[in-house]
């Protein structure tokens, strides 16, 4: 191995059963260093690689532009795919409410990485007063509890209004996420919270028990059901088999 690769890993997620929608598996691969999208979409395939070899026959997809796939992986980032013909991150950004203003639905005009990176949305850690206290997505206020709840819901929402790209993503088994790097299992104290992938994997959950639109109607009526991994510890290792 040479001095620019390491081995690491990272979590995917496994599209679930009637029990557990969604199911984090950390697996082990040869990470590439660099910046530049080929580093990265070699270690994306060196993830699914480990993947396969793991679990044969199963069927996965890079939800990004890293995907070798670009067109299907481009369609799935949150920057592309939109929710009424706004991008997903547009959204995402523009429901949140903190305890001194929001929300800001000014960013619903602008590109997704100026939403990203509006300075009205950061949490100061110099001003501890203020904080996040809902998302407002047509004047209804969601729980920042789970903590990707919000963001699925939105993304799963999308995804239902593109049907020719949600049928293609119920051939998969697992969605990956190279830029996502969580730590620890699902947990309401420790981030990264929002991914893609994790998003995919619920949908495909969702579809194959025939639960899509009783979710649309509601996203809190298979809470327990989609975020049992909530109340599980913070810490700890994830599932390496």
């Amino acid at each position: 191995m040479s001095k620019s690769e390491a081995i690491t890993s990272r979590v995917v997620f496994f599209v679930g059963d009637d029990k557990e929608f969604f199911q984090e598996k950390a697996i082990e691969f040869t990470w590439y260093m660099g910046m530049s999208w080929q580093q990265r979409q070699r270690s994306s395939i060196s993830l699914h690689e480990s993947i396969r070899r793991l679990y044969p026959g199963i069927r996965v997809i890079e939800a990004s532009t890293k995907s070798t796939d670009y067109e299907l992986g481009r369609s799935l980032s949150a920057f592309n795919l939109t929710l009424e013909g706004i991008p997903i991150e547009n959204v995402f950004q523009a429901s949140k409410v903190f305890s001194d203003g929001g929300p800001y639905h000014d960013l619903l005009d602008v590109s997704p990485k100026e939403a990203r990176s509006d300075e009205r949305i950061k949490i100061d850690s110099k001003n501890k007063d203020r904080r996040l206290i809902t998302f407002r997505y047509k004047q209804v206020d969601y729980p920042l509890k789970p903590r990707s709840m919000f963001y699925d819901y939105i993304y799963i929402k999308a995804l239902s209004e593109h049907p020719e790209l949600a049928s293609r993503i119920c051939e998969y088994d697992v969605f990956t996420d190279i830029e996502f790097n969580q730590k620890v299992p699902y947990s309401d104290r420790v981030g990264p919270f929002n991914c893609q992938a994790r998003a995919l994997a619920i949908f495909v959950s969702l579809e194959r028990n025939g639960l899509t639109n009783e979710y649309l109607k509601d996203p809190g009526f298979p809470m327990n059901r989609i975020y049992g991994h909530a109340s599980l510890p913070s810490q700890g290792m994830l599932d390496l088999g």
